[in-house]
């Protein structure tokens, strides 16, 4: 009977597993489509969205499925939902630059500029071969946050000295 039953769960969390993978792979497609610009409309997004939600759901511990969830609602402009789901994802990938240039891109939309520049810089500080972090942190160099400069002019964000 023992025996029995493990084969059970074994046989559950097995389907489980491929159903989360089927899920992910949707989100990958869609998410190619969308960063491609060959999405139509909105519905590709949401789409994104319900499979990503799908696929926290069934395995909260799912980095990607965080990652896209939160990629989901940047595009819908869900901008808090979004930094709720990249935060889970960094919660559990602290390391990984990808989630960071995401958080930042959060961020800027929730006009954080220093929280979003802090983030660019970590993610340079993982992969400094990624240009796209050198060049969304100093596209935030000198922005206006709330009436002032965000740095003082002719200063360089932290670890962008030098670039």
């Amino acid at each position: 009977v023992a025996a029995d039953s493990r084969v059970k769960l074994f046989t559950r969390a097995r389907r489980g597993a491929v159903r989360i993978e089927g899920l992910l792979k949707g989100c990958e497609r869609l998410a190619s489509e969308i960063m491609e610009d060959r999405c139509q409309g909105l519905g590709t997004v949401k789409a994104l969205e319900e499979l990503a939600l799908e696929a926290t759901r069934l395995s909260a511990g799912n980095v990607n499925g965080w990652y896209y969830l939160a990629m989901a609602n940047y595009q819908l402009g869900f901008v808090r939902k979004g930094l709720k789901a990249i935060d889970r994802a960094v919660r559990l990938e602290p390391e990984a630059d990808d989630l960071l240039a995401m958080k930042g891109n959060l961020l800027v939309s929730n006009s954080c500029f220093e929280e979003a520049l802090r983030c660019y810089e970590d993610a340079y500080a993982i992969n400094p071969e990624d240009g796209y972090y050198v060049m969304a942190g100093l596209r935030l160099y000198g922005k206006s946050g709330s009436g002032g400069e965000l740095l003082p002019k002719g200063e360089r964000p932290g670890s962008f000295k030098g670039i």
